[in-house]
């Protein structure tokens, strides 16, 4: 795996470092014992277990075996490290919204269509009687009217 530039690490890879760390901690093993009983180095490990880089999923799940922990809390914290790491994870910014919840006890209320508005025929003049007619093609305004609706 490549490196990481440098500055603070993305919560998904501190936590899965994090619990690596507590999991290395109780197995009682150093790094180089770690490495003696595992097919990863004690370069790789010291590296895994600080968040430089994002350990292989193998090598998650040695140090879960020898821990005697159940690998599953530990791979979905992986897979979740892997997303953000590889870019897969989506972008969150403080522009997002949450996605609107519904919950039984606040039933929705009932909702009213507004009346149709009666629009005048247009008047027919000289300029109009010999206009071609042109279907929209979208273009910059209809991007924007797009994304003003968003």
């Amino acid at each position: 795996m490549t490196r990481t530039p440098p500055g603070p690490l993305p919560p998904e890879r501190a936590r899965l470092a994090s619990v690596l760390t507590e999991l290395k901690a109780g197995t009682g093993l150093s790094l180089a014992a770690l490495a003696a009983k595992t097919t990863f180095s004690k370069s790789s490990w010291e590296r895994y277990l600080n968040g430089r880089t994002l350990p292989p999923r193998q090598a998650v799940q040695e140090l879960c075996r020898l821990a005697g922990e159940p690998e599953g809390r530990c791979l979905a914290l992986w897979e979740l490290a892997e997303s953000e790491w590889s870019g897969r994870a989506a972008p969150t910014t403080r522009t997002q919204r949450p996605a609107p919840t519904h919950t039984p006890a606040q039933p929705h209320a009932p909702t009213q269509t507004p009346a149709p508005t009666q629009t005048p025929a247009p008047t027919e003049t000289p300029a109009t009687r010999n206009a071609e007619v042109r279907p929209a093609t979208g273009g910059r305004g209809a991007v924007m009217a797009i994304l003003a609706s968003v």
